[in-house]
């Protein structure tokens, strides 16, 4: 039976995504002002328990830190990380969306760029890494428009390489921010050596921003930068193996399921959320037009997500057999019925179906 034919879900869940955002927003504003008493008095510290309860309620693989305000303005700010892991920024950034306007409070989504000082000292077992002593040599790739760094520290020499790779991300995060590597950097490599025309580390964000003035490259945050791809054999032997070409926002959970042959491991388990991709027949794709046709079902889908703050789209394909659009749901069934009324108002076959890149 078509889904359509199907008694309709609930609007809302009560363990959907919204509904625990909802609820930590409601907490987090009644609290706020305690927050910022006890930040003045010294007492950061005292309030992690309850922070952390909360954060843990709304999901566990949250991270979250206090830090200064913006320049120019008065207060603390809050932090929630998806620890640079994209499917989870999917995440942090629709919480952020639903922040309410609290005063002398400003919300991240987002790790930001620290105001990283030549004499702080990280230790990892029995390494220091003094941040001043971090060299960079960039290769700018014009045509990704991104920057390829090898990187040196004098304690490179003595240390095993999953420390020089643990290090040198803390550092890479703490002078660019959790999007800053995402969204700037590709090939990311150590070197024992210091090479020719490198420069400190320390002087990398002045760096890229001045090459984004020169080049005026367009940078986006992960959830907002679409990639293109092709799978260079098609294969009707599994769901999307048919593709031939693509966008997508988050591209690691494409790539994942296509070199799986098919669902994967759920990264956002208990969240709330889901990522999922409607399937129709591509036969229904005026010749010469399949583009544009499928932009226009990706952008009817879209609105009737946003429309009520259910989700978005975040990347489509057209495949030999099939044709997919893929979306990100924050309201559990209530926002897999709005698909289906969507998909319905659109007339898109009654073949076509909703299914999770997750097991």
């Amino acid at each position: 039976m078509p889904f359509w034919k199907k008694k309709k879900p609930p609007a809302q869940d009560a363990d959907d995504f919204h509904t625990k955002v909802d609820a930590f927003w409601k907490w987090f504003e009644s609290r706020s002002q305690y927050f910022l008493d006890q930040i003045d008095a010294g007492k950061c510290g005292d309030l992690q328990p309850e922070i952390s309860k909360n954060v843990n309620a709304m999901w566990p693989s949250f991270a979250w830190v206090f830090g200064p305000p913006p320049e120019g303005k008065n207060g603390h700010s809050f932090t929630l990380s998806g620890e640079g892991l994209i499917e989870r920024q999917f995440l942090t950034e629709e919480w952020l969306r639903r922040a309410p306007e609290i005063e002398n409070w400003t919300f991240y989504a987002s790790r930001q760029p620290g105001d990283v000082q030549p004499q702080v000292t990280m230790e990892i077992g029995e390494n220091s890494f003094e941040f001043g002593g971090f060299w960079v040599s960039p290769v700018i790739d014009e045509e990704n428009e991104l920057v390829d760094i090898t990187a040196w520290h004098p304690s490179f020499e003595t240390a095993e390489e999953n420390i020089k790779s643990t290090a040198l991300f803390l550092m890479l995060d703490e002078i660019l921010g959790e999007y800053g590597v995402d969204t700037w950097l590709g090939v990311i490599e150590t070197s024992d050596a210091k090479l020719a025309e490198a420069m400190p580390a320390l002087e990398l964000r002045d760096f890229l921003h001045d090459l984004e003035v020169e080049r005026g490259w367009k940078k986006y945050p992960p959830p907002e930068s679409y990639s293109l791809y092709q799978l260079p054999e098609p294969t009707n032997t599994y769901l999307r193996g048919d593709t031939v070409s693509g966008t997508s926002s988050n591209m690691k959970l494409v790539g994942k399921y296509l070199n799986n042959h098919g669902p994967v491991e759920n990264d956002l388990e208990g969240s709330g959320a889901e990522f999922l991709f409607i399937a129709f027949d591509s036969g229904i794709l005026p010749d010469g037009e399949q583009v544009i046709f499928r932009g226009e079902i990706e952008d009817a889908l879209d609105s009737a997500l946003r429309a009520e703050s259910a989700g978005h789209v975040t990347g489509g394909a057209i495949g030999q057999q099939f044709t997919y659009i893929d979306v990100i749901n924050f309201r559990g069934a209530g926002g897999r019925a709005l698909l289906e009324q969507a998909i319905v108002a659109k007339g898109l076959p009654e073949s076509t179906a909703i299914h999770q890149f997750t097991e």
